[in-house]
């Protein structure tokens, strides 16, 4: 089985937007909300899914409200594994990504899937894009 995976804002905001049912992004999220995919969260994490799908400019093509972004994020809180972030004494992840850095430090197993290449640098091989976390998944079933 593939380990949790530690799914960064901009995947679940790709996943949400896109229009293509079979982008790995959209199938990423179905997973998640479906409850087949092992991830990793945080409260600070998912406050920062919440803000980014509430961003104006986000939301303008989601066309969601924030009673229904809430009810996307209380079904990632049940399916995901919430964890305490843990503090990082060398931090090497870009500004903004603290929080993904500090839970990939607390699960050694863990892979981050992100869509920012700064991200995935710094993560090295912990790192994965959505595509290639999907052919993980996909093929752990």
């Amino acid at each position: 089985m593939t380990g949790p995976f530690v799914i960064d804002p901009n995947v679940v905001v790709a996943g949400l937007l896109t229009a293509e049912a079979e982008a790995p992004t959209a199938r990423l999220l179905d997973a998640l909300l479906a409850g087949r995919l092992p991830f990793l969260l945080s409260v600070e994490l998912l406050a920062e899914y919440r803000q980014a799908l509430l961003r104006p400019q986000i939301a303008a093509h989601h066309a969601l409200s924030p009673a229904e972004i809430d009810e996307i994020l209380v079904d990632l809180a049940a399916n995901g594994h919430v964890v305490e972030a843990r503090p990082v004494a060398h931090p090497v992840f870009p500004r903004g990504d603290g929080h993904l850095e500090s839970l990939l430090a607390g699960a050694p197993g863990a892979r981050l899937v992100t869509g920012d290449e700064r991200a995935r640098a710094a993560a090295g091989a912990r790192a994965v894009t959505p595509a290639a976390a999907w052919q993980l998944a996909s093929g752990a079933r």
